[in-house]
């Protein structure tokens, strides 16, 4: 068989690049996308084609080729067909006829899906760019004169050894970047070992929208609520805590830190600009129990430690999740806005917020229209934009976007509409493809889009066909591969520090 979107990527490969050929799919397909090649090529050379009624292969060659390359073809499961009058209820194991005819194979309606999701391909030149963009904004962030007004803050976070697996002690641990909210104790033995006890509350969206000080009462009731829970309420004992909170912060110290700004939803009024480490141990003294915040730090920031502690060459600490951050182990003398010592180490860890890049418009060449639909339609417009592109909390939003695109274009779920001409679906409702979606619909290996299937009759897509499967898992990995790019793009910047 042959899949549709490979021959699609070759056809685009051999267009952009017409001096190369290389051999890559099956022979079948390769031999398409010569046809393909050609024929386009004759239609930019000619007045008039009629496309639609255009054969591509002849059929009984197509036969002979295909008892040729019946072993390669038995490699490849992962295919699809763009023939829309296919029974809805097919089945793994039924067959399928292989005879590619554009009166019903429609290269016209392959292109315009392609078309579509052409503006969320980055080839390696505009990466390049973006790369050297970033690193322009970093500089920025790290310089005195121009932090201000840096959309990549670059912040010192105070951090400066990394953990040698010699600590010992009890200590909990407060973890808030999203909707989830953990509460942790953790138990660091000698040579190495911890012991890890943890429970997870919901931030309610009351609470993410609300007043600050309800937020930090919120974290402290939870806090109460897992001590108790664990026995750890005990006269006379002292517990250190660590905070880790996954938000922009102008550190002033270890324990000192302002939030700059709000993200991933939350926009807690009386917060900003106040020192976020003040505010929950005013919390917790409200409840009479002795716990001490003795640090913050950014996700990031504890992702490297926690990694460090097994490998002490960690140097980079990454987050992809609800939203998106980087930090590394930077040189004090590379750091214009550090105000502390220059004792040993000479160093420390610093936190990006690189999920702010692209907030001053320089990323405006890789947004797409979906891009800005997202944007425009998010609490914090034109804010977190490199974010918005590549984290958890909108790339289903991406793909809602693109999928309501093709329908009104009629290029997927055909048919699914009732008799007033109405689809019953919550794809017409903001969030309401959810990212996780995404990562079931990209587990679908070979041609029955099980998973595909079940996402799409959660969401009201009675009897997806075929090619309603094939459609959106190649728009879910069209996105995904862009947010991969751009992510690993980040990470290659920082990996050529060291």
């Amino acid at each position: 068989m042959i899949n549709v979107f490979t021959v699609t990527n070759l056809l685009s490969d051999r267009i952009s690049n017409p001096e190369i050929n290389e051999s890559v799919g099956t022979p079948l397909e390769q031999q398409l996308v010569e046809q393909l090649y050609t024929m386009i090529c004759n239609v930019v050379n000619c007045s008039s084609f009629d496309i639609e009624n255009t054969t591509i292969l002849d059929q009984d060659k197509y036969v002979d080729d295909e008892q040729d390359h019946e072993d390669d073809d038995a490699d490849s499961d992962d295919n699809s067909s763009f023939d829309n009058s296919q029974d809805p209820t097919f089945e793994e194991n039924e067959e399928f006829s292989e005879q590619i005819n554009l009166q019903k194979f429609s290269l016209k309606y392959m292109l315009k899906i392609e078309k579509v999701l052409e503006s969320l391909r980055i080839d390696d030149d505009i990466l390049r760019q973006m790369m050297q963009l970033l690193e322009q904004e970093m500089e920025a962030g790290l310089s005195p004169a121009t932090h201000k007004n840096a959309d990549v803050k670059m912040f010192p976070t105070y951090v400066r050894n990394i953990a040698n697996g010699t600590e010992t002690g009890q200590v909990l641990a407060l973890d808030l970047g999203g909707t989830n909210f953990r509460v942790l104790l953790i138990n660091l033995l000698p040579q190495g070992e911890v012991e890890l006890t943890s429970k997870i509350f919901v931030i309610p969206q009351s609470i993410m929208l609300g007043e600050g000080v309800n937020l930090f009462r919120h974290l402290a009731d939870c806090l109460v609520d897992f001590m108790k829970k664990e026995n750890l309420i005990k006269q006379g004992v002292h517990y250190p805590l660590g905070f880790t909170f996954s938000f922009p912060c102008q550190q002033e110290g270890l324990a000192s830190a302002r939030l700059t700004s709000w993200t991933k939803g939350f926009t807690c009024s009386g917060v900003v600009n106040e020192d976020v480490v003040k505010m929950l141990q005013k919390a917790i003294d409200e409840k009479n129990i002795n716990v001490e915040c003795v640090g913050l730090v950014n996700d990031t920031v504890g992702t490297l430690m926690t990694c460090a502690y097994k490998n002490p060459n960690t140097a980079i600490g990454l987050i992809l999740g609800t939203g998106t951050n980087a930090c590394y182990i930077e040189s004090l003398d590379r750091i214009g806005t550090w105000n502390g010592d220059y004792n040993e180490p000479k160093q420390v860890i610093v936190n990006m917020e690189w999920g702010a890049f692209g907030n001053n418009n320089r990323l405006n060449h890789l947004r797409t229209k979906y891009d800005e639909e997202v944007d425009l339609s998010s609490i914090n417009p034109g804010k977190q934009i490199f974010e918005k592109m590549i984290s958890g909390m909108y790339m289903g939003e991406i793909v809602r976007l693109i999928i309501l695109d093709l329908m009104q274009q009629d290029l997927l779920f055909i048919g699914q509409r009732d008799r007033y001409g109405d689809y019953k679906t919550p794809l017409f409702t903001r969030g309401g493809f959810y990212t996780k979606f995404v990562s079931t619909v990209e587990t679908d290996e070979g041609i029955a889009f099980s998973n595909t299937r079940r996402v799409l009759q959660d969401i009201g897509i009675r009897n997806p066909t075929f090619d309603d499967c094939a459609i959106v898992q190649h728009i879910c990995k069209n996105v995904s591969k862009r947010a991969a790019r751009l992510a690993g793009a980040g990470i290659d910047i920082l990996h050529a520090l060291f």
